[in-house]
């Protein structure tokens, strides 16, 4: 039997895909979902403009890196861009506002506008990224949800066809699933009837391919 001083310490993993960390490793998470969530934040404001520019083609944002069709014109319109778009902002100035106290930093003077204040937000955050990696508590909802809110900015920018995520119902003993898109701003469950808003079932758990299939 070997004695509880030298047995072999337990294998760190990353908190937010639970693969395994380098033994040397300071972050929380591994080298693939911080670099990952790096690229995220810095594709994000040029996205998120062009979700802006949907909204109101005959503006363009300033300050702003702005991508353009191959074809020239104007990226078409859905209904779901605006709540895409008040979604992304909030998600990214509120994760902000939560390093801004975790890591005892001063958050940035807000600019007025949506485009401006998502931009400052991103750099704001890529800046102090390393560190929150190391030391936030809730680093894997971090990962997670930058994940997918680049996910959906980026597809409801490019017009892309919106792909379903499956979705838990959260009533106990139910099982029930929904399916939710970028533009779902509500859904009831066959199984229960159970009806969530677009908040409610973004905190629901995703389906098991699986299952789901």
């Amino acid at each position: 039997m070997i004695p509880a001083e030298h047995s072999p310490a337990p294998t760190r993993t990353c908190h937010a895909c639970h693969r395994a960390l380098h033994p040397t490793a300071t972050a929380q998470v591994c080298d693939h979902c911080h670099q990952h969530t790096a690229r995220r934040l810095a594709d994000l404001p040029g996205l998120y403009a062009e979700l802006d520019l949907a909204l109101t083609p005959g503006r363009r944002p300033s300050a702003v890196s702005v991508r353009v069709t191959c074809s020239g014109g104007q990226l078409p319109f859905k209904p779901h861009v605006a709540d895409c778009r008040t979604d992304a902002r909030l998600v990214l100035t509120g994760w902000v506002r939560d390093w801004a106290d975790v890591l005892d930093q001063q958050a940035p003077v807000w600019p007025v506008g949506h485009v401006e204040q998502v931009a400052v937000a991103c750099e704001w955050l890529r800046w102090r990224w390393d560190r929150a990696a190391r030391v936030h508590p809730a680093v894997d909802e971090i990962v997670g949800e930058i994940r997918r809110v680049h996910r959906e900015v980026d597809e409801a920018a490019r017009g892309r066809e919106e792909r379903p995520v499956w979705l838990v119902c959260a009533t106990p003993e139910c099982g029930g699933q929904l399916r939710f898109t970028v533009s779902t701003g509500s859904a009831t469950c066959s199984g229960c009837g159970a009806r969530y808003d677009r908040i409610a079932l973004t905190a629901l758990p995703v389906a098991g391919r699986a299952t789901a299939a």
